[in-house]
């Protein structure tokens, strides 16, 4: 019978998906350090927001992939990096395990179709009360006039 030994496995390699990153402030630089402080090998994808920050760094340990177009924070900026967004997770199929997508709307869409081309496997995590939350659907069905309590009876 053979034995693994679990030190010999080497750690799992996460890519980040995030919308914006350092030096725009947010939660996702804490998410990639916590991983990185864990030993895994963390890449984050994320939007240039200034041709004045680099395209390619590392930062506190973390490996940042910034892609086009370039551009302050928008709503439309962060649709129109998907197509780049998607190309990088492409390009990099071999350099991860697992792609952490922090917000599940529109670069969510953007973790999806990478999946669908590469494999490998996808894990949203919320970074906010969006549109897609279980309170959105709420305030949705109220505006309508049904409450949760009505809808389980469905």
């Amino acid at each position: 019978m053979t034995t693994t030994d679990a030190s010999a496995t080497p750690p799992a390699s996460v890519l980040v998906l995030s919308t914006y990153y350092p030096p725009v402030l947010g939660g996702a630089e804490t998410a990639a350090s916590q991983l990185a402080a864990r030993g895994r090998r963390v890449t984050v994808v994320t939007k240039r927001t200034s041709l004045g920050i680099p395209s390619d760094e590392v930062r506190n340990g973390v490996r940042v992939i910034r892609v086009q177009p370039a551009g302050e924070r928008t709503s439309a900026g962060k649709w129109m990096a998907i197509p780049a967004m998607v190309a990088e997770m492409s390009k990099r199929r071999d350099d991860h395990d697992v792609v952490v997508c922090i917000d599940f709307r529109g670069i969510g869409l953007a973790a999806l179709v990478a999946r669908g081309l590469t494999g490998r496997p996808v894990i949203f995590q919320a970074a906010t009360d969006g549109v897609l939350s279980v309170a959105a659907l709420r305030r949705t069905l109220h505006g309508f006039g049904i409450t949760a309590e009505w809808a389980q009876n469905l």
